[in-house]
């Protein structure tokens, strides 16, 4: 063998050594426990929506994570996901420190249309976020719970944003209650 052709085995060979050690230490950085990416977590989420496979465990689990991304996530699909058990897990992460997880809770207890999400909503209608607000006023009008009246109207009177003011007027449209007819009639004509 020429001393190039040794070379060239040699330095082949040690290359070949040097990929399996490579190969190993990547294999045992992913079973150490290496997280996958935010965009992977949410990506698993929604395909384990598609496939018709995705449980409140998993979501429970995402509404915890670290990443607001993930929680916003979380948060949407039990809403799409319909489950009334959805809203003891949305109520659990109304102190959320995100206002976009706190304001995609909201929608998605409004979406969920359950009466034991009045509580929360209520909570998230006094949020300092204008966003939040919105997004709860808009849910206590899909729940149809006349005791959300008096959040309703103080909205109405006192909210200056004018977005927060119309929502809370159809809110309460959607409330349709006599009650909420007559005061609503008693705030306009002041």
């Amino acid at each position: 063998m020429s001393p190039a052709a040794a070379v060239w085995a040699y330095l082949s060979s040690k290359a070949a050594a040097f990929s399996a050690l490579l190969l190993i230490g990547c294999g045992v950085l992913l079973m150490s426990g290496c997280q996958p990416s935010v965009e992977e977590q949410i990506d698993s989420l929604y395909q384990g929506e598609r496939r018709g496979a995705l449980d409140l465990a998993e979501l429970e689990k995402a509404l915890a994570n670290e990443s607001a991304h993930v929680r916003v996530t979380a948060a949407s699909l039990l809403g799409r996901l319909g489950d009334p058990r959805g809203v003891s897990l949305l109520t659990r992460v109304v102190a959320d420190p995100d206002h976009g997880v706190r304001a995609t809770v909201a929608a998605s207890l409004g979406h969920l249309g359950s009466r034991e999400a009045l509580a929360p909503l209520l909570e998230l209608a006094r949020d300092e976020s204008p966003v939040v607000r919105l997004k709860a006023i808009q849910a206590l009008g899909k729940i149809s719970d006349p005791r959300a009246l008096d959040t309703l109207f103080l909205a109405l009177k006192e909210e200056i944003d004018p977005y927060l003011r119309e929502a809370a007027a159809e809110a309460l449209t959607e409330l349709a209650a006599p009650a909420a007819r007559d005061r609503l009639i008693g705030v306009l004509s002041d």
